[in-house]
Order: structure tokens, then C-alpha cells, then sequence
């Protein structure tokens, strides 16, 4: 409707510093659309500066990038999720987020969160002043699909590597940020547990529908949410439960397929997937005890 100059110059003013506006600093986004019937409600992200939006997102920016990462680590864990699914709010404004508890899980959910996010060259000075400062826990698994991930770490400056690219890690980094932020609220493992098992049905079905492969990709799921993810069949289409459960009854070692991918510029282009059996499904309560005994000993044993 305008010209560049004068959309930029429209744009709300930082303020610390009137000379910038809002969109000039990485900033947590919230999706306004408060779904409390699907899988998560609140749903949040670190978006990177120059990037606009409309109103149907709300996004907070900080003078402390710092800030940035404590609220992007609380704002993707379970427990925020279920104080706003708690609330009934059909819509997220900037009141709501101020309302939000303000809750430091600490350095490994942080750097946890940086890996959720830091996807594409985007977000790499954001990797690079912060990541290499964060004294980051192992994980709390030793399944070996997390080390095709590489060291828990990550690069010292941004790569591609810097990002979580595998399913099953990305799930890994959440059940462990839900886990370190009901530690920094006083929650008891049990009272996360229930939070989880009453509030989020449509996530347990997911978990329970859900194979990964060898490598960490989902091979099959039942999550409306991800059409077209996984094993294709001859028509280019998930097979469903049945055929599914059909193919598990003599499981391979292997299974590949063709399919469209047009995630990428230039259009799109014929890809093979392949994975590698053995294939599993994953028990979010399981993980949540596992991983809540690990954070408690090593973070007891730093505090000693």
C-alpha cells in the first residue's frame, strides 16, 4: 500500500532506543490464534530482525537479547502451554504475554531453544553471541539417533549444523525444556506428568502414532498436522493405520520412497527418502522420568 520508506517509518519505535524500530532485534512471535482443541496452543518462535508481520501475530523484542532466549525456552514448553490453554483465552494480545510468569529455566534450555531455532543462516549472529556462553548439559538419553545431531554443543559459530534437523532430536530438546522449566517453577515430576496426561490429548494420541527411524526422521505418524511427512506409498500418499501397521507386521530393515519436495527455491523437485529400520514409537511419560532424574543429579551435583 506504501512505499518501503514510509512502511518502515510506520513501524512501532523501539523503546530504548528511538532510533530503531521494533524490527530491527530478533523477537519471540506468538501466533494471536489461540487453538485450544489441537495439539499446542501457544505457539511461539524466535523470528529475525528485519522480518515484519501482520496482527495476527504479536512478537516482544528486548534491550537484554538475553531475555530473548528466557522467554523463547519458557514460551515452547508444555507448562506455558497449559497456563494458556488454563486461561480460555481464544486470542493472545501483548497483555497476555505480560502476564506470562516470568520463568529462567536456565543455560541448558536456553541453549536447547537456540538449537530449536537457529535454522538458517538468519539467525546466526544470535547463534554466535550467545551459544559458545551457555554451559550446556548433556543429554538426558543415550539413544544413538541423538548423534547425528553431533556434539550437544553444536558448532562454535553457526553452520547448518547449529539447528536441531532431525525429528526425534527436536522432540528430545522439548520433553527436556518442559522438564527444566517445571524445575525453575518448583513443580514435582508427578505434577508434570498429570499436566501432561489431563491437558494434552491430542499430543499423547500424536506420540503414541508416531515411528521414528534410525537416523531420527519420523517414517510414519498419524498427526493431522504433518501431511505428507514420512513413507510414501506408490501414490505419493501416507499410507494409513491399517496398511501402516501392516508393513510393521514384518518390519524391513529399510524403506524408500519418491516424493515432491517444494521447500526449497527453484521450484519443486523429486527427492528419494530413505529410512532405516529398526522403527519405534517414543513415551513422553517414560522420557519425562528419565530425564527429570538427570537434570536433578547433575544440577545437584553443580550446586555442591
Amino acid at each position: 500500500a506504501v512505499e518501503m520508506d514510509e512502511y518502515r517509518r510506520r513501524m512501532t519505535r523501539c523503546r530504548w532506543d528511538p532510533t530503531k524500530s521494533h524490527a530491527d532485534f530478533y523477537r519471540v512471535a506468538f501466533r494471536r490464534m489461540i487453538n485450544l482443541n489441537s495439539e499446542r496452543s501457544l505457539i511461539a518462535s524466535i523470528i529475525p530482525p528485519g522480518m515484519a508481520h501482520v496482527n495476527t501475530v504479536e512478537s516482544v523484542a528486548f534491550e537484554d537479547a538475553q531475555n530473548t532466549l528466557v522467554l523463547h525456552s519458557f514460551s515452547v514448553s508444555l507448562i506455558a502451554d497449559f497456563m494458556i490453554k488454563a486461561s480460555g483465552r481464544g486470542d493472545l494480545f501483548d497483555s497476555t504475554v505480560s502476564g506470562m510468569p516470568w520463568v529462567d529455566a536456565g543455560p541448558t534450555a536456553h541453549h536447547r531453544s537456540l538449537r530449536l531455532a537457529c535454522l538458517t543462516s538468519a539467525y546466526a549472529d544470535l547463534w554466535n553471541r550467545h551459544a559458545s556462553s551457555l554451559e550446556v548439559l548433556p543429554w538426558s538419553s543415550a539413544d544413538p539417533r541423538l548423534r547425528v545431531e553431533g556434539p550437544v554443543e553444536g558448532p562454535a559459530t553457526w553452520d547448518r549444523t547449529a539447528a536441531f534437523r532431525t525429528e526425534f532430536a527436536r522432540r528430545t530438546a522439548l520433553v527436556e525444556i518442559d522438564v527444566l522449566v517445571a524445575q525453575a517453577l518448583g513443580l514435582t515430576l508427578d505434577q508434570l506428568i498429570e499436566i501432561y496426561q489431563i491437558n494434552f490429548p491430542v499430543l499423547q494420541e500424536n506420540e503414541a502414532g508416531t515411528w521414528y527411524d534410525q537416523q531420527g526422521r519420523i517414517v510414519w505418524t498419524c498427526s493431522k498436522g504433518l501431511p505428507g511427512v514420512g513413507w510414501l506409498d506408490e501414490k505419493g500418499k501416507s499410507p494409513g493405520r491399517a496398511a501402516w501397521e501392516k508393513i510393521l507386521a514384518a518390519p524391513p530393515s529399510e524403506l524408500a520412497c519418491t516424493a515432491i519436495d517444494d521447500t526449497q527455491p527453484g521450484g519443486p523437485r523429486e527427492v528419494t527418502r530413505c529410512f532405516i529400520g529398526s522403527f519405534a514409537t517414543c513415551d513422553r511419560t517414560e522420557d519425562y522420568k528419565r530425564a527429570w532424574v538427570h537434570f536433578e543429579r547433575l544440577n545437584s551435583a553443580e550446586a555442591a
